[in-house]
């Protein structure tokens, strides 16, 4: 609303009512409030607190299912970039151990190691991550946890037995023709095509492997004693004739009575 002052014909405006003022003063004090918020005055933030760090989790596995016979890899593999402080990861070993120079870096989150079984044995090797051997990318935090990773190893060189399977007499000496069976103590490098055991007298034949793939092997043959025999005869086996795991077996030797005579 507006007044007109005739002596100097100026226009002034109405004052505003009380409760108009009262409701603009309101109006600019939450306006100045807005004001302050938006540019961080009144001591106020929005940074939210920080998050403390925490330490990766570890995977180990191995590039080889079931027992391993000779050197395979380790792979560590973590949840998130790690730190190690030496370098190279602390691990124990038994069962085996580390080759030297193997540890390697494939990126932020994934480290290798080869091992090597102990040789000439059967069992478990056993690896273990300590307390304290790996931290988060800013170093901040150890892992608080250990780790261990098991993996059967048969590193045992080729051992037969030898049975026969025929016809004996009161004091087990053989009689007559019979089956023999010769077993070994696990999967030859190469299957056998030809007996490797040598008879000291009398013939074999039928020389055949009897186990299925994967399984030990086992092989059978016929042995035909000398007619009219009274004593023994002795199969040999010669040093280095098999093979497992890349070793030669040992020279075996078996005896056996014979009485083929009338």
């Amino acid at each position: 609303m507006l007044r007109l002052d005739l002596s100097t014909h100026q226009v002034w405006p109405e004052p505003l009512p009380v409760v108009q003022r009262s409701s603009r003063r309101r109006w600019l004090l939450v306006s100045g409030a807005l004001a302050l918020a938006g540019c961080g005055g009144g001591g106020g933030g929005n940074d939210a607190p920080e998050v403390p760090p925490v330490a990766p989790v570890l995977d180990i596995r191995s590039d080889v299912v079931g027992d391993v016979r000779s050197v395979f890899t380790v792979t560590f593999s973590f949840s998130a970039p790690v730190l190690i402080p030496s370098g190279n990861l602390a691990f124990a070993l038994s069962g085996g151990s580390a080759e030297a120079g193997s540890f390697t870096r494939v990126n932020d989150r994934t480290y290798t190691v080869r091992v090597r079984p102990n040789a000439s044995g059967q069992g478990l090797i056993d690896l273990r991550v300590p307390i304290g051997a790996f931290q988060e990318a800013t170093g901040r935090v150890s892992n608080a946890v250990a780790y261990a990773f098991s993996q059967p190893y048969d590193t045992l060189p080729p051992v037969a037995t030898l049975r026969f399977n025929g016809p004996v007499n009161a004091l087990g000496f053989i009689t007559g023709p019979g089956s023999m069976t010769l077993t070994f103590n696990g999967v030859l490098d190469a299957p056998l095509t030809s007996s490797p055991l040598r008879a000291q007298s009398g013939a074999i034949t039928g020389f055949v492997k009897s186990s299925a793939a994967g399984q030990a092997d086992v092989y059978t043959f016929t042995y035909t004693p000398p007619a009219a025999t009274l004593g023994g005869v002795v199969f040999d086996l010669p040093a280095n004739s098999v093979r497992r795991n890349g070793i030669g077996n040992d020279a075996g030797s078996w005896s056996f009575g014979l009485s083929t005579g009338p």
